[in-house]
């Protein structure tokens, strides 16, 4: 089982280009209780990290629309050890095979589904649904 967090210690940060999905997955993450970074792009989210943001896990879009990659995210996240999965509609396979074997949260989703890959994601044992 991952370690307990709480409090400040819940930050997520979420790459997703697309408002109103980011939004929807904001409250989601919100309800477990994560305090939410979110950057549309992949050279926002590489800065926040610059700048300090040390994140739980992330929630990382592989396709962030004009060109723009979520791979690189994913590569920086990867050699700083925090776990991450990625969200997209391509499921496995639009994965880089650089991180073939991360987990993917497959869009559309529902937020039974998002719960279950949070939790997974920090080797804990999935909420049960409530919707």
């Amino acid at each position: 089982m991952g370690p307990s967090l709480s409090g400040a210690d819940r930050v997520i940060l979420l790459v997703e280009d697309e408002f109103l999905i980011a939004l929807d997955l904001e409250r989601m993450l919100k309800a477990q209780g994560f305090a939410v970074r979110t950057a549309h792009r992949s050279a926002e989210a590489l800065a926040m990290l610059a700048a300090g943001l040390e994140p739980v896990g992330a929630l990382v879009d592989l396709n962030l629309g004009r060109g723009d990659d979520g791979a690189v995210v994913a590569d920086e996240l990867a050699v700083r050890g925090v776990p991450f999965l990625f969200t997209t509609g391509y499921g496995q396979a639009g994965v880089p095979e650089r991180h073939a074997g991360r987990p993917v949260l497959q869009k559309p989703y529902r937020e039974s589904a998002v719960r279950t890959a949070v939790a997974r994601l920090f080797g804990e044992p999935a909420a049960v649904p409530s919707e």
